[in-house]
């Protein structure tokens, strides 16, 4: 279980530092950095989703907290970025 642990989150570092990464890319660019951040906070629920279902403790209100943060990210981007 600790391996699993160890690979999926650095699979989440690997990911984050990503979305970092296009983010930085597309710095000038508002509405493609928008996309990066929505894309980003996608990835981090499905890993959140994923991981949980290997680990064996998946919960509905683990992915609903995962949803509510993406969900802030996205609105917050959009609020910032596109509007």
């Amino acid at each position: 279980m600790k391996n699993l642990d160890k690979i999926a989150h650095l699979a989440l570092i690997i990911g984050l530092g990503v979305g970092l990464l296009g983010y930085w890319r597309t710095r000038f660019d508002s509405e493609k950095g928008f996309l990066v951040i929505a894309l980003t906070s996608v990835f981090y629920v499905i890993w959140g989703f994923v991981y949980h279902n290997l680990k064996g403790d998946f919960k509905k209100k683990l992915i609903i907290e995962y949803l509510i943060i993406a969900g802030i990210a996205i609105v917050a981007s959009y609020l910032v970025l596109v509007s």
